[in-house]
């Protein structure tokens, strides 16, 4: 069961279902733009938690709402694609709408997931929120995927040292 798109709610189903199958669920979620060797930590790390990966994928509108005017790099077709082809990941969502990065709307997400684990990285830009979410999600545990410095795996500097590369390179 590997590299599957479908929509929020057929993933809620999913599960469902498989957490009723006593199968343990893995879930995180993030913009996944100029997939880096931090990406791919994060997705092997997660997968080894649990039976199911499901990754959820911020959408180029709310990238560019919520997060970079001139964001994302690569669209959010082509990092679903990215995100579907890895051996890791079973299941990709893509996260839309105008809501706001609220936590209202991510802990009713990862209610209706319900998965055994939440996975986060290093560059999370929430972690301060996270007790606050810990506290309202009962039987769900966080896990920070930290084992890799914080200098590998930035999109955001990745982008910064080709905008600074010599122009007669």
């Amino acid at each position: 069961m590997r590299g599957y798109y479908l929509n929020v709610n057929t993933i809620i189903k999913i599960s469902r279902q498989l957490k009723n199958q006593g199968r343990d669920v893995v879930f995180t979620h993030g913009c996944f733009d100029l997939m880096h060797a931090g990406h791919l930590h994060l997705l092997q790390a997660s997968k080894k938690l649990g039976e199911v990966l499901v990754v959820g994928v911020e959408s180029d509108e709310r990238i560019r709402k919520y997060k970079n005017p001139n964001g994302p790099i690569i669209n959010e077709n082509e990092r679903i694609q990215l995100l579907i082809g890895n051996r890791a990941v079973d299941f990709v969502f893509l996260i839309k709408g105008k809501m706001p990065w609220a936590d209202s709307y991510y802990l009713d997400l990862y209610k209706k997931i319900n998965p055994m684990f939440i996975t986060y990285g290093n560059t999370f830009g929430y972690k301060k929120r996270l007790e606050t979410r810990k506290a309202k999600l009962k039987g769900i545990n966080f896990v920070l995927i930290d084992e890799l410095p914080l200098d590998i795996g930035s999109t955001s500097k990745i982008i910064n040292k080709v905008l600074n590369l010599p122009k007669n390179r």
